[in-house]
């Protein structure tokens, strides 16, 4: 379907009545140009933390479900009281009362059950993305223009559950949508939530924070089309904006490198995005919300290998930096740890392994967790020690080539040299794309500023 455009709209562009509005004028241009539309899109801006933190408060006895279910009603109903079309309000109230009683009945058997289990927060943090559609079809149909809303269950979302991760059931998702949302789409722009699915039993799992992402991708994978993504900047950025102001739009990245830099904490897509577009080789375009216009940035499986060999500095902070040591080669022990890792919800990153020892950053307030899941595993590994400090911070370069080139680690001691900044871990890569360098969070900031002002902005005086 050569016209069918995925849009994926994060819940972080729409804070305010004027964005739904020029939501709804960005969609009616294309529906102009012809296009056939399926919107995507994440819980309201602040949602998603709203529910996960009043469970907490709900479970704990300090919050009354009621009281709960009350406040996400008003912050629906805030976006849809200013429309001028009493009808579409009244029956758009109706949807949202709706959903919410069913949320209403749920929470409340598990308030008095003071069960907090995953399966069970995944249906009350799929609310997010039940309500969003909601709004937004309200102001679409306020706007004129025909558009359908369906919840993950309607539409025909599966899902299955691994042993980390829950991903889609392509098949089955794929059949459903053909039979259920393909039909609609001569005369109508179709919107669906992201971030849920439905397993084989019914049950509602995640996909995890920033997994409509990934929800959009694998739609756009079914399709066979390219992915557009709405966000309030330009594109991925050479760095964080907030840390250096000559920050630049990246026009072009790899899946490889956008992997990496989703892994390392870029806020720019969920890790898991790249993987149904590889399938058919589709196209990842992120615009500007607020400038379609204008260029963004575009991930496809091209590698473009920029002059400098760097594509953009990430930073992690506060984290912690472990260190495990052996008595002699521990490199076949390295790769079993790391496996058994990987088995579990702790995040981490190997940052440096040589001979008899390798290191490893966690989440601060992940530390204590990974003590014990470390010593568990090396429990009976005779000489192992294992050493760790906080206050630490990961600094991670992506680019193709990264590696194959010796003078881009010269480059980044010569800078931290001149810095004056100690680090703490030798730069080392684990891929061809991406170097990992450790050092004292006071120097984080510094420290990223300084690598932009050498790879990017060297020799223009900023």
């Amino acid at each position: 379907m050569v016209d069918l455009e995925i849009i994926k709209i994060g819940g972080g562009i729409l804070y305010n009545r004027s964005c739904f509005v020029r939501a709804v004028s960005n969609l009616r241009n294309k529906v102009l140009e012809g296009k056939k539309i399926i919107v995507v899109i994440s819980a309201l801006y602040g949602v998603t933390d709203f529910l996960v933190e009043s469970c907490k408060e709900v479970f704990r006895g300090n919050l009354k479900s009621q009281d709960m279910i009350r406040e996400l009603e008003q912050i629906h109903w805030d976006y849809i009281s200013s429309l001028e079309n009493e009808k579409v309000k009244i029956d758009s109230q109706k949807k949202i009362d709706a959903a919410l009683l069913m949320l209403q009945e749920f929470v409340g058997k598990i308030e008095l059950a003071r069960s907090n289990e995953g399966k069970h927060l995944d249906f009350v943090n799929s609310f997010g993305e039940r309500l969003s559609p909601i709004v937004l079809e309200a102001y679409l149909l306020d706007g004129g223009i025909k558009v359908k809303q369906f919840d993950a269950e309607e539409a025909g979302i599966y899902c299955t559950e691994g042993i980390d991760c829950i991903t889609v059931d392509y098949d089955k998702t794929s059949k459903s949508l053909h039979e259920k949302i393909t039909p609609l789409l001569e005369e109508h722009v179709v919107l669906l939530p992201g971030y849920y699915g439905i397993t084989q039993q019914g049950e509602v799992r995640t996909f995890g924070r920033g997994g409509t992402d990934y929800s959009a991708a694998f739609i756009a994978s079914i399709y066979g089309v390219r992915l557009e993504i709405w966000k309030d900047v330009p594109g991925v950025m050479s760095t964080d904006p907030k840390l250096v102001r000559e920050a630049q739009r990246m026009p072009f990245l790899s899946y490889d490198e956008a992997e990496e830099l989703s892994n390392a904490g870029a806020k720019i897509l969920h890790p898991k995005t790249m993987e149904p577009m590889r399938r058919n080789g589709l196209e990842i375009e992120i615009k500007n919300f607020f400038d379609l216009h204008g260029h963004g940035t575009i991930i496809s499986s091209k590698r473009n290998i920029s002059e400098n060999k760097i594509k953009s500095i990430t930073i992690n902070m506060p984290i912690s930096f472990m260190r495990l040591q052996g008595r002699s080669d521990i490199s076949a022990f390295r790769d079993i740890f790391v496996k058994k890792m990987k088995d579990t919800p702790l995040r981490f990153s190997l940052v440096s392994s040589w001979g008899n020892e390798f290191s490893l950053v966690v989440k601060t307030h992940e530390l204590h967790m990974s003590l014990e899941k470390i010593k568990e595993i090396t429990n009976g590994s005779q000489g192992i020690s294992i050493d760790w400090s906080s206050g630490m911070a990961l600094i991670t370069l992506v680019g193709e080539g990264i590696c194959e080139d010796a003078s881009v680690s010269k480059l980044v001691y010569d800078c931290m040299r001149r810095k004056n900044i100690m680090v703490v871990s030798p730069v080392e890569c684990f891929s061809n794309i991406k170097m990992n360098i450790v050092l004292d969070e006071r120097d984080g900031a510094n420290a990223v500023r300084a690598m932009h002002q050498e790879f990017f902005n060297k020799g223009d005086g900023t």
